[in-house]
């Protein structure tokens, strides 16, 4: 996976470039969460460089898979900078996120819009730069939408591990300032081998909508094993769940599931995904649009206009000092801004529901 990525965008000319690393999620159980992010970023990089590069400078992408594992992690971004790296893009995953910022905090390296909404990487002065609201923000702004329209029974459930727990404490910690609770929180196994026993005893409670924190795999299984009980119930996930990856698991299943997500839509009538359309179809891939990638793209997009911003030569610092220069800064049609890095750099959240067809309604 990881020379299928490079393939795209290493494309250095001359003996200067300028290296980007990234830990990555290229093998085990979940190495397909990288595949989307990846997409965007490579068709973001390989844009630049075609246009020349920074100043002449064509952008090199290094990366080295972290297996999902925050020790893994912690040691590429060392062997990154080691090989010349100015900068760590969009780590892959909670636990690689942690590893990456454990490594930058130390090495003085700034990490570029982690993959991740977990409150570890949101730390004011840290060298993390998420561009993404965290995963609290995301529980807290469904169970806001969910009070809106009147539902006030409100279930949960969650892989079993701590990073898919935090939402949900979130999303109870909403309810409780409202004077209510979740009527339920069901853990299931990693594999989701006990959805269907799961959703039996969910179904018994009638929830009108259920907060879900679940790997693709686990939330295809519980859906599935819930509607076959005959109660219905609205569904609502973090950014974490893939969409695109739902409908074609679960066909018109899917239907009627709603997605927090972190970005706009890939087909937004703006100019950074007009670029992002137009990136993307450069490289062949046109027709695989999504907010994954679209989110990988933007990751990119903000490393290369900050790349821009810094006095040669390049260093980490005056990198880190570009990236906290650019508050209200314009993408194109999409404002970030560093000054507060306990928050992302976005700041964007919007409900989408998958259609009978697999496309997002707003």
């Amino acid at each position: 996976m990881l020379a299928a990525w490079a393939a795209g965008i290493c494309m250095a000319q001359g003996s200067d470039p300028i290296v980007v690393g990234q830990t990555a999620i290229a093998s085990g159980p979940v190495a397909g969460f990288s595949r989307e992010p990846a997409l965007g970023i490579q068709a973001m990089l390989a844009s630049v460089n075609k246009a020349g590069g920074i100043r002449g400078r064509q952008v090199v992408l290094r990366q080295l898979d972290d297996a999902n594992s925050a020790e893994k992690a912690e040691a590429n971004v060392r062997a990154l900078v080691q090989q010349g790296a100015v900068a760590i893009l969009m780590p892959i995953g909670t636990l690689p996120a942690a590893g990456a910022r454990k490594a930058a905090e130390e090495l003085k390296v700034p990490v570029i819009g982690p993959y991740t909404g977990a409150g570890q990487v949101y730390a004011e002065g840290s060298s993390v730069y998420p561009l993404r609201i965290s995963f609290v923000e995301e529980a807290t702004r469904i169970v806001n939408h969910m009070a809106l329209i009147g539902q006030t029974r409100i279930a949960a459930i969650r892989n079993d591990n701590p990073g898919a727990k935090v939402p949900v404490d979130a999303a109870r910690k909403a309810l409780q300032s409202r004077g209510s609770d979740l009527v339920g929180e069901f853990v299931l196994s990693q594999d989701g081998s006990d959805a269907a026993a799961k959703a039996k005893q969910l179904a018994a409670l009638k929830p009108q909508g259920v907060i879900m924190s679940a790997s693709n795999p686990v939330a295809a299984n519980f859906i599935k094993a819930y509607k076959a009980t005959g109660v219905s119930s609205q569904f609502y996930s973090t950014s974490f769940l893939n969409g695109n990856q739902l409908h074609k698991d679960l066909a018109d299943a899917a239907a009627g599931v709603v997605i927090m997500q972190v970005v706009p839509s890939p087909r937004a009538n703006i100019r950074l995904a007009a670029d992002y359309r137009a990136a993307m179809a450069a490289i062949g891939a046109g027709q695989q649009l999504s907010h994954a990638s679209f989110e990988g793209y933007i990751a990119a997009r903000t490393l290369v206009d900050a790349l821009k911003r810094t006095a040669a030569p390049v260093k980490p610092a005056a990198l880190q000092q570009a990236l906290q220069s650019m508050n209200g800064y314009d993408l194109g049609g999409l404002a970030i801004s560093f000054r507060d890095q306990a928050h992302g750099a976005l700041n964007y959240g919007e409900l989408s529901m998958i259609g009978r067809q697999g496309v997002f309604v707003r």
